[in-house]
């Protein structure tokens, strides 16, 4: 192994030829360096790579990555029946349960119309709007919601936050004997309790 006496040598010899920029001078520099310090380290053999197989004859490396593919498909299908916007049907209607992971208001509603339309009481005002789905995410737009003062700030404050919620879902996913309502991160927003009888 050279010293660092001569790595410096050799460094100042490689910057005057340089200088010179005659690269006849800096090969003739680097054999002398290498005939001082003893000679080159050689690099190993290349060894060839040992390839596992399956008893069927593929790479077990493609086997491996086709049946990761196979589980990662499985999942998303099993994953967007889970959460389709199909388990909200016309007729349906809801008591509002939780809004952002709070207890809802008494009285607090959601009913599914005919053609994706949305109705119910919010903590205050009565609301209605459309409930569409593109490339697999609902949508709620063109809420519209009646201006009735709430003497409660705990109602008026439940109302601006369902509001809010509402205009965020994206999907309907079950969640024990309900139905939640979530948006892009997967965070129930709406939790929905089926309304029986009239």
């Amino acid at each position: 192994m050279p010293t660092p006496r001569e790595i410096a040598a050799f460094l100042r010899s490689v910057m005057v030829v340089m200088g010179n920029r005659s690269l006849a001078d800096l090969r003739d520099a680097s054999a002398a360096f290498l005939r001082r310090t003893g000679p080159p380290l050689r690099r190993a053999p290349r060894r060839p790579m040992l390839r596992q197989t399956h008893q069927d004859g593929r790479p077990a490396m493609i086997r491996t990555l086709a049946a990761l593919a196979a589980a990662a498909a499985l999942a998303a299908c099993q994953d967007a029946g889970e959460r389709s916007v199909a388990m909200l049907k016309p007729g349906d209607r809801f008591a509002v349960i939780r809004i952002d992971g709070a207890p809802a208001p008494e009285g607090v509603t959601f009913e599914v119309g005919s053609g994706g339309r949305i109705t119910g009481r919010a903590p205050c005002n009565r609301y209605s709007g459309q409930l569409t789905e593109q490339g697999g995410a609902m949508t709620a737009s063109g809420l519209v919601i009646t201006r009735m003062a709430c003497a409660d700030p705990a109602r008026t404050l439940a109302e601006t936050r369902f509001v809010n919620a509402i205009g965020a879902v994206t999907a309907a996913r079950r969640m024990g004997d309900g139905t939640a309502l979530v948006d892009p991160q997967g965070e129930a927003r709406l939790v929905l309790t089926p309304i029986t009888g009239p």
